[in-house]
């Protein structure tokens, strides 16, 4: 499963790599909610390699909640020490744990989802609360949405959707257009009228037509 980590994917880490990870960083060290992090059960997850990284590893980081400054971690770590993986909520399942203004825009977003056959996830503030059980949802906190396009998938249906509702929405509605190869671009990028949106995988980005991005790829 590893092998095959995508970004936005979630990874669970041994909580003695962490610690002895966290040696080579210590300017984390000082921070105690980072220390904690992995022996605490909480998930990092997979960002773009850098320069920086060596060869090998996993890319990981994880954002801090608004108490500590939003600061945005990077670390790089060997596979070994990675105990599982998996994803972000669903849209679905996250709506329980949403601010209560913003369940009207989320019943909507969710109708939605279903006209155009896919299955929305949850990152940023609203994903992270859920599985750290930490205070990051602030009041102007945006609603984060990954939208992997599949086989059946209406693309334009979505774009006109998403603007629709976020046009009326009390909280931002954000979020990237996932396609068969695990790229994300911003929605708002491929719902404008630019001859060139910027796509970001695991190990590089590219500006790509939106055309050529949205006719569906699979992996293989």
């Amino acid at each position: 499963m590893l092998e095959r980590l995508r970004r936005h994917d979630l990874v669970f880490v041994d909580p003695d790599v962490w610690a002895a990870r966290l040696c080579d960083y210590p300017e984390l060290r000082a921070v105690d909610l980072v220390v904690e992090w992995a022996d605490a059960g909480r998930p990092l997850v997979v960002r773009r390699r850098s320069a920086d990284d060596p060869d090998g590893d996993l890319a990981l980081g994880l954002p801090l909640p608004p108490a500590y400054g939003k600061r945005r971690v990077a670390v790089s770590l060997d596979p070994a020490g990675a105990l599982s993986a998996g994803h972000f909520p669903t849209l679905r399942a996250a709506q329980v744990s949403a601010p209560v203004r913003w369940l009207p825009s989320i019943k909507a977003l969710l109708v939605l989802a279903a006209e155009v056959q896919i299955e929305p996830l949850v990152f940023g503030s609203l994903a992270w609360s859920i599985l750290t059980r930490l205070d990051y949802v602030v009041p102007t906190s945006d609603l984060d949405l990954l939208w992997p396009l599949n086989v059946g998938a209406n693309a334009a249906a979505l774009l006109d959707g998403l603007a629709r509702i976020a046009s009326t929405s009390p909280m931002r509605v954000d979020g990237e257009i996932i396609d068969g190869d695990g790229r994300g671009v911003q929605w708002q990028e491929l719902a404008s009228d630019r001859s060139e949106v910027l796509a970001k995988g695991l190990l590089s980005i590219a500006l790509v037509a939106p055309s050529d991005f949205l006719r569906l790829r699979v992996a293989e």
